[in-house]
């Protein structure tokens, strides 16, 4: 096997999305990899790290740290997990992101499930382009699931792929949906100490400019905290133009009201929006989407959110 820092131009090959990784996109990497400051790491492990984070543009990254470092809402914890988010996409380097000690919420390492709305069968809301929310719903919370990873937070995934989450065997469409939704609730509630984020997009066709990003939570006690937090890294990020509010979720959303675990709605956008759809169906786009929810996340886990 040639030596990594031989290989000037090297891409990466992501299975499940059939994305690459090139090299020569990334000067940095390229100029690293010649001086030999890579030669140190087991390439298994270099590539390891690059093919799950490759689809993660540090510029988005970027951008968020540079967001909460104005507005002063990181804990030096968060914003130093964040930072090595763009720093190993920019160096390479095989860093093992341990976060450290302190209060609130941060003391202590929740498991975030990441909760991929519909799927299958399922596709939920559609746009006028034929694009389903599934795809998009699955797009986003793969990006999240590698940052919030990376930085070092244990996460379980209701869904991995364009499946509905139902028993086999099941004869109706609704016998599916509803075996769906229970397996979800049972999921999460069978992790202790669990904290659940749903991804999914909006719809709204009788007002085809709506726009825009919205947190919804549950009625736990510190899903409050945390639908404000992700609210405000969503305005700022991606809300630029007009700001929403985090809202409570109506009784009828089965998962959010019987998960016993703080939760969180994110409804990325809407699918009603042409505007917005095509916004949503873009990699740097639904990157941009999982850097804000995760950066929000961060800041409420490392004790820095408030009511």
């Amino acid at each position: 096997m040639e030596k990594f820092a031989e290989k000037r131009s090297m891409r990466l090959r992501k299975e499940k999305h059939g994305e690459s990784l090139d090299f020569d996109a990334h000067p940095i990497l390229c100029a690293a990899a010649r001086k030999g400051s890579l030669l140190s790491r087991k390439k298994a492990g270099i590539i390891s790290i690059l093919d799950k984070l490759g689809h993660i543009g540090w510029p988005e990254v970027m951008a968020v740290i540079l967001v909460f470092r104005k507005r002063r809402l990181l804990s030096a914890w968060a914003l130093a997990c964040i930072g090595c988010f763009a720093a190993i996409l920019l160096t390479g380097s095989r860093w093992q992101i341990v976060p450290v000690s302190g209060t609130g919420q941060g003391s202590a390492l929740r498991v975030v499930v990441i909760d991929p709305g519909h799927g299958g069968q399922d596709g939920g809301a559609v746009a006028a382009d034929g694009t389903a929310e599934s795809e998009i719903n699955l797009a986003v919370s793969l990006r999240l699931e590698g940052l919030l990873r990376f930085a070092g937070v244990p996460t379980e995934m209701t869904r991995r792929e364009d499946v509905m989450v139902c028993d086999p065997g099941l004869s109706t469409m609704r016998q599916r949906k509803v075996s769906d939704i229970h397996n979800r609730v049972e999921l999460v509630n069978g992790i202790p100490g669990a904290v659940l984020l749903s991804i999914h997009q909006n719809s709204l066709p009788s007002s085809p400019v709506t726009h825009g990003a919205q947190a919804f939570r549950n009625r736990e006690p510190e899903a409050e905290a945390l639908a404000q937090t992700m609210q405000d890294t969503l305005n700022t990020v991606v809300n630029t133009h007009r700001a929403k509010e985090p809202k409570q979720i109506a009784e009828s959303i089965y998962l959010m009201n019987h998960v016993t675990v703080p939760a969180v709605l994110v409804e990325c956008g809407f699918l009603s929006n042409e505007e917005e759809t095509a916004r949503l169906r873009q990699g740097a786009y639904q990157t941009k989407l999982a850097a804000a929810i995760a950066a929000g996340y961060l800041q409420w886990a490392a004790g820095e959110g408030t009511v």
